[in-house]
């Protein structure tokens, strides 16, 4: 087997979370998809809870590199949602892949309150940091709130996982670009230009 094998543990548990659930899946399904036994993967997550706080710190991570490099190659507050958009239409393009931390959201009531913290971490760094590019968007004057920033934030994470899930039920990943560019003209300041009169 190739690679390290708590990595592969990792690949195969999002996989098999997202297609049938946390509860969808044992500990022996999950030796069987990486060809190891049982043993192997209690070695490395004693529990599945163990397993559970190791997928959404993972990929909780995954979108924080993501975050990290839209900031480094944008400066525009709106393209930097713009990118981010365009990033997950990229991530989801499978269609029978949803996003990890609204899978894990469905079962909360199974999960201990280690995983709980992890996974509202996760939507707290996200929520933020689109708050921080939307107020960053005021003060660039390109962006024009109709609502408090940390609202409009909340809401704009709420459409995308939205269109996420409905991206899986369509196999249309577009609509997740699609979704966020709606929510993006909202609040856009156009750039008109000056009018110069008929052509002559």
């Amino acid at each position: 087997m190739q690679g390290d094998t708590a990595t592969n543990i990792l690949d195969a548990a999002e996989r098999l979370c997202q297609s049938r659930g946390f509860g969808g899946f044992s500990f022996r399904d999950l030796a069987t998809a990486v060809g190891v036994k049982s043993a192997s993967v209690h070695y490395h997550f004693p529990t599945k809870q163990d397993l559970a706080r190791g997928m959404i710190i993972r990929y909780r991570q995954r979108f924080e590199t993501i975050r990290a490099e839209i900031d480094r190659k944008e400066t525009a507050a709106d393209g930097r949602i713009r990118r981010f958009f365009a990033e997950l239409s990229k991530f989801y393009s499978d269609a029978s892949r949803v996003c990890l931390a609204a899978v894990l959201s469905v079962e909360t009531s199974v999960l201990d309150p280690p995983v709980r913290s992890e996974l509202m971490r996760f939507f707290d760094e996200n929520e933020s940091w689109l708050e921080e590019t939307l107020n960053l968007g005021v003060r660039q004057k390109r962006l024009r709130l109709i609502s408090d920033a940390s609202s409009t934030a909340m809401a704009m994470l709420s459409v995308i996982e939205g269109a996420i899930i409905a991206s899986r039920a369509t196999g249309d990943a577009s609509r997740i670009g699609k979704a966020g560019e709606c929510m993006l003209r909202q609040i856009s300041i156009q750039q008109v230009q000056p009018n110069q009169g008929p052509a002559k």
